[in-house]
């Protein structure tokens, strides 16, 4: 069984693969609302793209591989796991384990470790606000977006930014 989860901590080196646009836009102190948009958007894209090229193992139902490649389509976008189930036509709650046996966590988890992977890596790399953030990442708010990262890393946004700016 290969477990695919990548380590929050090995984000920072993939930026340094990332294009010319998202290198410039993480040196910039003071970024335009449009510039911000657009780091935003290669970033989880480039993230996404990374997340794409790990594969299951061949042996992996067919079933766990559409779901799964269906969280990654749409894991920023609000998209709620019950929708992928049904749309995978998946009901029962074994489906959980099973996508837990092969992709090493549950769906939730899933979805909440690479959110919060590049929430994380977004507040420590870059001067985006916390609120552009937040909604890039398909928070309702700010708020819901602060309380996830508390309960994550045990410290707020603007903690964990402001740490990450003294620990460089």
């Amino acid at each position: 069984m290969q477990n695919i989860k990548p380590q929050a901590s090995s984000l920072k080196p993939q930026a340094s693969s990332l294009n010319l646009t998202i290198k410039e836009g993480l040196n910039k102190s003071k970024l335009s609302i449009l510039e911000e948009e657009e780091l935003l958007r290669s970033v989880i894209d480039g993230y996404l793209a990374l997340l794409a090229q790990q594969t299951l193992p061949t042996e992996c139902p067919a079933k766990v591989k559409e779901f799964y490649l269906l969280l990654l389509g749409n894991l920023f976008n609000g998209y709620r796991i019950n929708e992928a189930k049904a749309e995978c036509g998946f009901r029962d709650q074994n489906f959980s384990r099973l996508f837990a046996k092969w992709v090493g966590m549950k769906p939730k988890e899933f979805c909440l470790e690479h959110t919060m992977a590049v929430g994380a890596f977004l507040l420590c790399e870059t001067s985006c606000s916390i609120a552009g953030i937040a909604l890039a990442l398909g928070f309702q708010d700010q708020d819901a977006f602060g309380k996830a990262i508390k309960r994550k890393f045990w410290i707020g946004p603007s903690q964990l930014r402001h740490q990450s700016k003294k620990n460089t």
